[in-house]
């Protein structure tokens, strides 16, 4: 609020030290640099023309020093001197610091920038700071920027204004303070700050805030106003939407309903925000307000108000545009919002965040929760409702009334996502607008309840989970455990005692059956072995060592997978029949890394190692059908144990994966034409069919909010197919080539695609 006591007197300081310094603000340019010091002693100048602030370059940098001046002091740090005349000002700068604690002063006044003659001002930038301490019975008045008698300030970049006019605790003080940011006052007087970053902060720190108009002060209250717009003055800010905004304090229109004042405001973007409340007058019975306020919240931009209950004459909330009836309010150091009254809610598509409360019951079904009314819309919209402890509504016993809004405003629920990802779910409350006998009367049109909530993974939660399903593919026999002729190729063409072999595996696997994963992998494997001749039959005992590197996608991040490991094996052959039997024993080190990212954009890291130990007991014999043709029939039993493995995300989320004991049985045969010219060639085609007949996964998640235990059967059943060719290399049958391609479908993992080469060398 703006308050004169004192008249002012135009005052050019002929005896004022006035250097000229080498002063950069924000990156600017040499500025008249003036020392101004007021004290018991000195009381003058108390004003300092504009055209003498600026002369030179146009810029101008004053530092204010208090200290306990004697008397009243009303002080324009730069004043207009010329009624009419135009002024073209660089950087603007103002620094005040001090105390007043003296009785001897009950009252004090500072203008950074006085436009009063009807003037026209263009700045560069405006900055403005007050640190003044003030105590006993003292009045201090503090105001930025002021604009009246149709003068008209543009300032073409950046605002900064921070006015922390502090009261004096130590003794028994009642001082008050009107604490002003940008003023625009009377009819034509404007004030325009669109070309640059605005930030505004009138803090009165110790004092208690007056949140509506006031012609006096209470012992120990601040009035603290980022921006005013009275008695038909104009102030806009960031018209284009293109800068960021800050303001802590009210937005003041005054309450001149025949020189209605007006406030223009658009804040854009997640780094914006207004902490405060509107100071209006409103004629209910002709549905007026004094001035004419337009705010624009949009992406993320947020509103917190400092009032327990707040009402704002119209808010135009756009996509995202945010009304935080939850957080902290940076102007008051406080949480306290209970309520919001908005008269004209214009927009479509802005979010509610409030907190609700199940833990008492009123007789009007509120329940403690914050509680919306919406008494128009002049544009009509749907808005997001977002219940920041919407957790705690799972068992919800009765539905709670949370807005009361004009007919033609509807809401939606909002997915509640923990910006900490400590949260095992995400939550989406369940909304209704419907009558239920009970329901109290709508005084706007209709009322708006929350009846339950819903449940989702978090981000955290669901690729930990899909991580978890990840490992366990990758231990079993749907990739690491393969069948013999995939391993080794066909063995029965062995002609030397020794082999060496080498092989690779590169594939694609993926789940949609709960949390989804894709992975990429590539599978490496280097052998050795030696060939035994026996009556009943050839033994082929060899070891075998592998390393396996993935890449993995999940719905809410991503990862990569590691494991390595040493396998024995022992193969039996019989060559007048025909058939085989392969026996192997093998332990892989699993590790896991992975990356997940909330909608919010908040980021976490999980990671985990475990071993698997794994035995298969396969059996197969081929039959010829003619012209060189033949057909294989295929059984193999795999079991696999994975050792338990616990962890804690970065966020805070703790997972505990069980051992997995899994069977899995498979049924399977080749078809295949072996070449007249040498029948160590060979084509075949394949098919199997796979079930586990053991292999329960369980899963526990331990977050903020919830434990989550995720079981799942070891009963899932698929088919795998494909085609291979086993072909010689050299004339004396000491080396071969082997090759398959194969997919899997039916399960819920599948195998989008896997090839499988090896070459083996013998001696």
């Amino acid at each position: 609020m703006h308050h004169w006591q004192c008249a002012s007197t135009l005052f050019r300081p002929l005896l004022l030290s006035t250097i000229i310094s080498n002063l950069f603000w924000s990156g600017f340019s040499v500025a008249e640099d003036r020392k101004l010091t007021y004290s018991s002693t000195i009381t003058d100048p108390s004003s300092i023309a504009l055209s003498d602030a600026i002369k030179g370059d146009g810029n101008y940098n004053a530092t204010v020093n208090v200290d306990n001046p004697n008397g009243s002091l009303e002080v324009y740090i730069g004043q207009t001197e010329i009624n009419g005349k135009t002024y073209n000002v660089g950087d603007y700068s103002v620094n005040i610091q001090g105390q007043n604690n003296t009785a001897a002063s009950p009252y004090t006044a500072f203008f950074g920038l006085a436009a009063d003659k009807n003037n026209t001002i263009t700045l560069n930038s405006f900055s403005f700071s007050n640190n003044l301490m003030v105590g006993d019975a003292h009045h201090h008045n503090s105001t930025a920027l002021i604009a009246s008698n149709g003068s008209k300030v543009t300032i073409n970049g950046k605002v900064y204004i921070n006015s922390l006019v502090e009261m004096e605790t130590s003794g028994a003080s009642s001082a008050t303070a009107a604490n002003n940011g940008l003023y625009a006052t009377g009819a034509g007087s404007t004030i325009a700050a669109n070309s640059g970053d605005v930030y505004i902060n009138t803090y009165g720190k110790n004092f208690f805030e007056v949140l509506t108009q006031n012609g006096t002060y209470p012992s120990g209250s601040s009035k603290s106003d980022a921006v005013s717009g009275k008695h038909g003055g104009q102030v806009t800010i960031n018209q284009t939407g293109n800068y960021q905004v800050n303001l802590l304090g009210n937005l003041d229109l005054g309450n001149d309903f025949a020189n209605r004042g007006s406030i223009t405001a658009l804040l854009n973007g997640a780094n914006a925000y207004w902490h405060g409340t509107e100071v209006n007058t409103y004629d209910a019975a002709n549905n007026i307000w004094a001035g004419n306020l337009d705010v624009t919240l949009m992406n993320k931009a947020q509103w917190i108000p400092d009032a327990v209950n707040a009402e704002i004459s119209a808010l135009n909330l756009q996509k995202e545009g945010v009304v935080n009836l939850h957080g902290l309010n940076l102007h008051t150091q406080k949480s306290q919002n209970e309520s919001v009254k908005i008269y004209d809610l214009k927009g479509s598509e802005g979010i509610f965040l409030i907190d609700v409360n199940t833990s008492k019951t009123d007789d009007q079904r509120k329940n403690g929760s914050d509680f919306i009314e919406v008494v128009s819309s002049s544009t009509g919209g749907t808005h997001y409702i977002e219940a920041l402890n919407v957790n705690k509504l799972a068992d919800l016993s009765e539905d709670i009334w949370v807005a009361d809004a004009a007919n033609n405003v509807s809401f939606k629920a909002y997915d509640q996502i923990d910006a900490s990802n400590e949260y095992v779910y995400d939550y989406t409350p369940i909304l209704r607008s419907d009558i239920k006998e009970g329901d109290p009367a709508s005084q706007y049109g209709t009322n708006w309840y929350i009846t339950g909530v819903k449940t989702q993974l978090s981000a955290g939660g669901d690729t930990a989970m899909a991580n978890a399903s990840l490992n366990y593919a990758t231990a079993t026999a749907r990739l690491e455990i393969d069948s013999l002729n995939k391993r080794l190729g066909e063995l029965r063409s062995d002609q030397q005692e020794n082999g060496v072999w080498l092989r690779y595996k590169g594939g694609e696997m993926k789940s949609d059956e709960g949390s989804y994963f894709k992975n990429r992998y590539n599978f490496y494997q280097l052998g050795y072995d030696h060939k035994d001749e026996y009556e009943n039959g050839i033994w082929t005992t060899g070891f075998a060592a592998h390393y396996l590197k993935g890449k993995s996608t999940f719905d809410s991040g991503s990862g990569d997978n590691k494991s390595y490991g040493a396998s024995l094996y022992g193969s039996w052959n019989r060559p007048e029949k025909q058939d085989y039997v392969d026996l192997v024993l093998k332990y892989s080190h699993l590790k896991s890394n992975f990356d997940y990212q909330n909608r919010l954009g908040t980021v976490g890291h999980g990671a985990v190692s475990n071993g698997a130990w794994s035995a298969s007991a396969e059996y197969g014999r081929e039959f010829s059908i003619g012209n060189n043709n033949f057909i294989e029939p295929q059984g193999q039993l795999v079991y696999t144990h994975i050792d338990q493995a616990d962890y804690t995300t970065s966020s805070g989320l703790q997972v505990q994966q069980d051992n997995i004991n899994s069977v899995i049985g498979r049924a399977g045969v080749r078809i295949g034409h072996r070449f007249e010219e040498n029948s160590n060639n060979d084509i075949y085609l394949k098919a199997d069919l796979l079930h586990e007949f053991a292999g329960d996964r369980r899963v526990t998640l331990q977050g903020k909010d919830a434990m989550r235990v995720s079981q799942q059967e070891g009963k899932d059943s698929w088919i795998t197919y494909g085609i291979g060719t086993n072909i010689q290399l050299t004339e004396e049958n000491n080396s071969r080539f082997y090759l398959d391609v194969e997919k899997s479908s039916g399960g819920d993992i599948n195998t989008q695609w896997q090839v499988n080469a090896g070459l083996r060398w013998e001696f």
